[in-house]
């Protein structure tokens, strides 16, 4: 009979094995295992558990030959050597392992008693991947661990015959049934598992003009508008699945993860197969995102297309890229408030009722294969199987936002043409989702977030004017800020921090109180910003309230106003604070000189460094231009004049964008400070209450 025996060539003669036909020893074994113990193992075998110390253990064995746990066509080889330990948990260590599985930590037991062993994975000529158990795949290390817990007066060789005779390759039902009542089995391993998640998005429209317009048409775009799509999440990396055997054929299993810092590239998330999102067609789902009920068209504008199923592979991809972070930042975020670290869900399983429900049972060895996506579906109930704890819950309830730039669109006769007729991209590190008019020739592949702001900024710079033209059409004119942090230093979030407490938002006071843990790093954090002006407002931007222009020294104060408020409190940017609380008699001088050399004269009057005085020419010259450009536009319209001519110079002379949101910020100021939706989120573990509001429930 296969068996494990544990010796130390002398006196020591410990046999585990079980005949009881199901266990893993008994079906997938195929030879006798013999671990040579170390002498520090000797005094300890006859030594009851209660009265072992922790810190003794792990205790690593070798295997004195080579052996093998085969399993329809694949194997599990365990090598000549040190490839098994023995371990004890005790005390508040064993509590909390058996508080993440929910298991009572009775007065009774005298510690875990563990035993492992490593092995690696080979698949036979026709086995299929993961046939094994779990996620398990070709040439993969796994590791069996089988925990016992010892009775008062249990010796440590008696726990450790009981902990290896109860190892378990979780492959189906009847391995589970063979799992000893109070033993707990684990599998540890490096791989992919899926699960089904449900996600909240929500796009903010910003619908521009990429060439000159005198008036906006008089169609509308939704400022913003929310779907809820069930995703199919594949994560590739470190997994650990646990099982516990209960009284009355019961379990209690768990999936947790070993890192939450990869989901960059560890997580992947599918909207749906082919290109769709959430079962529906991708043209019909972004033309619902931009005018409710428009999705009717997309068939007959699909036709028009010059490559239609290219064009919703691209945006579905996209999408799907960009929810992978954003569901991963707000996954990590919930994993580290869990209880139970890291553990993604918990299940209780009733194996008689499973047994007997075939659908039941299929759902289970999916899960036991690594797919968890039926057993997580939203929704979902399955006999003998519930819910004991999951994040997903969380995830749920977090809209995931993305900004959805339209370059053009009011350029165009209809949304129905500028779709038909433009490109799409998305930026490669901020996630926001571009489509452009393909004459225009705006947007690059890979367009990072610093070629984004400076197409954003001299569109909006090209848009605003117009609305403010189109006095008799209420066609609101939206402008967005995303900005999303990987891996977000203090002086980021100090910078969100500041944003949203010059806008005056709620959730301020939550970012602040987050900034004060003085973290080393604040994991995801994003801010998204959204401002939605009627033409009213646009021409408060321009006409003050006696009708009169307003000024370049206007523009150029709240461009300063707007930018010292996002820069305060961060050292590394105060040469340029320098710059922006600079008088405004100094900016004014500038303008009406401007050249290289009275800039750096400016620049090194404030007191800045010539590497400093380098590194801030971009915010001298962004400044002067646009409040050149707003204050040339007021003129126009108050003197009714074209605004052709104007645009050709912000045309011409937008060279440089923004990495802040003062645009946003001062546009908003300006037009009375009207509501602003104003989002911030981290994937950081936060204190749970915080003075004056709470965190955001979205991700930007």
């Amino acid at each position: 009979m296969p068996s494990i025996n544990l010796t130390n060539n002398t006196t020591l003669n410990l046999t585990a094995s079980s005949g009881d036909g199901f266990s893993t020893l008994e079906r997938y074994l195929k030879n006798i295992l013999t671990f040579k113990t170390p002498p520090s193992f000797d005094p300890l075998v006859n030594v009851p558990v209660e009265s072992l110390q922790e810190t003794s253990f792990p205790i690593t064995i070798s295997a004195a030959g080579q052996g093998q746990f085969a399993v329809e066509g694949t194997t599990l080889n365990i090598q000549a050597g040190p490839s098994a330990s023995i371990g004890l948990l005790q005390g508040a260590d064993a509590a909390l392992f058996l508080s993440a599985l929910e298991i009572e930590d009775t007065a009774a037991t005298a510690g875990l008693v563990s035993f492992s062993l490593v092995g690696s994975v080979s698949l036979g000529d026709t086995a299929p991947l993961g046939q094994l158990t779990f996620d398990i795949t070709n040439a993969a290390t796994i590791t069996l661990t089988s925990y016992y817990k010892a009775a008062a007066g249990d010796t440590l060789g008696h726990a450790v015959k009981q902990a290896a005779s109860a190892l378990t390759i979780p492959h189906d039902l009847a391995d589970l049934k063979s799992i000893p009542t109070g033993a707990i089995c684990q599998l540890d391993s490096t791989g992919s598992v899926q699960f089904t998640a449900s996600a909240t998005l929500s796009f903010l429209n910003d619908p521009l003009a990429a060439l000159s317009l005198e008036k906006l048409p008089s169609f509308s775009i939704n400022a913003s508008a929310s779907a809820t799509v069930e995703t199919t999440v594949t994560h590739t990396s470190g997994h650990t699945l646990a099982i516990a055997k209960l009284p009355g054929n019961v379990l209690h299993l768990s999936l947790t993860l070993d890192n939450t810092d990869d989901f960059e590239t560890s997580l992947t998330v599918s909207t749906g197969i082919a290109a769709t999102i959430g079962g529906q067609d991708v043209l019909a789902f972004l033309l619902d995102d931009l005018n409710p009920g428009s999705s009717k068209a997309a068939d007959s504008l699909a036709a028009e297309m010059p490559n239609a199923a290219q064009f919703k592979s691209d945006i579905k991809s996209a999408i799907d890229t960009a929810l992978s972070a954003s569901l991963g930042a707000s996954l990590k975020a919930a994993l580290d408030r869990n209880t139970a670290r890291n553990r993604v869900f918990l299940f209780e399983i009733d194996l008689a009722q499973v047994d007997a429900n075939p659908t039941s049972k299929s759902a289970l060895l999916a899960a036991l294969a690594g797919n968890f996506t039926a057993l997580t579906k939203p929704g979902a109930a399955f006999d003998g199987i519930r819910w004991l704890d999951t994040v997903l819950t969380t995830t749920q309830t977090t809209t995931h936002t993305f900004a959805l730039h339209l370059l053009g669109i009011f350029n165009a006769a209809s949304v129905h043409q500028f779709i038909a007729e433009s490109s799409f991209r998305s930026s490669n590190n901020t996630h926001e989702l571009i489509l452009a008019d393909e004459s225009i020739q705006v947007v690059d592949n890979n367009l990072d977030a610093e070629k984004l702001r400076k197409l954003l900024l001299r569109d909006i710079t090209l848009t605003l004017p117009a609305s403010a033209n189109t006095p008799e059409v209420a066609t609101p004119l939206t402008i967005t800020y995303l900005d999303r942090e990987a891996a977000a230093s203090r002086s980021q979030l100090q910078q969100f921090v500041n944003v949203l407490g010059f806008l005056n938002a709620p959730n301020a006071a939550a970012a602040e109180t987050l900034l004060n843990e003085n973290l080393h790093n604040y994991g995801v954090c994003a801010i998204s910003l959204s401002l939605a002006l009627n033409p009213a407002q646009c021409r408060q931007l321009y006409i003050d309230s006696n009708g009169q222009p307003r000024t370049w020294d206007f523009y150029a104060g709240q461009v300063c106003q707007a930018q010292a408020a996002i820069l305060a409190n961060q050292s590394e940017h105060a040469y340029r604070l320098k710059v922006y609380t600079a008088p405004l008699a100094k900016w004014a001088a500038l303008r009406d000189a401007f050249g290289p050399d009275r800039m750096t004269s400016f620049l090194r009057s404030l007191g800045l460094s010539a590497t400093n005085v380098t590194l801030a020419r971009a915010d001298v010259i962004t400044t002067i231009w646009w409040a050149n450009a707003m204050a040339n536009y007021a003129q126009a319209l108050a003197n009714k004049k074209p605004l052709a001519k104007v645009a050709k110079a912000v045309l011409k002379d937008s060279n440089f964008g923004y990495g802040e949101p003062w645009m946003l910020l001062a546009a908003w100021n300006i037009a009375g400070r009207p509501a602003v939706n104003a989002t911030f989120f981290s994937s950081s573990e936060a204190p749970t209450k915080a003075a004056g509001g709470t965190h955001s429930a979205s991700e930007g």
